[in-house]
């Protein structure tokens, strides 16, 4: 499974901004791990730099997954229709989402509440 059919989710009041200029001006744990990737731990998160500079979430306290395609398309759907009810079942079904994908979307959606 290719890194874009897979995600890692920031769960909302991470301090996005801040861990991003930690890192910036070098205080956070930097590493270089397969294919010359550098990976970034600090506040008990990894971030990991792109090729072409952006950072992206990895895993630690804040983050959830990472998730694949079918979960996303269930989050999405929650959110465009304000959680799991029979719209956004409906859509889902329409979509041919699958019920584990939905049942790990609405264990990160519930806590929203």
């Amino acid at each position: 499974m290719s890194s874009k059919e897979r995600t890692t989710l920031i769960v909302p009041g991470v301090d996005v901004q801040g861990d991003i200029a930690a890192i910036r001006e070098g205080r956070a744990v930097r590493a270089v791990v397969e294919d010359g990737a550098e990976q970034f731990t600090l506040n008990g998160r990894i971030w990991q730099r792109k090729p072409e500079g952006t950072l992206f979430p990895v895993a630690g306290n804040g983050f959830i997954g990472p998730v694949d395609q079918p979960v996303m398309l269930a989050i999405k759907a929650y959110a465009r229709y304000n959680g799991s009810n029979e719209q956004s079942e409906y859509f889902l079904d329409r979509q041919e989402g699958d019920e584990h994908a939905r049942e790990i979307a609405r264990q990160i959606w519930n806590p929203r509440k």
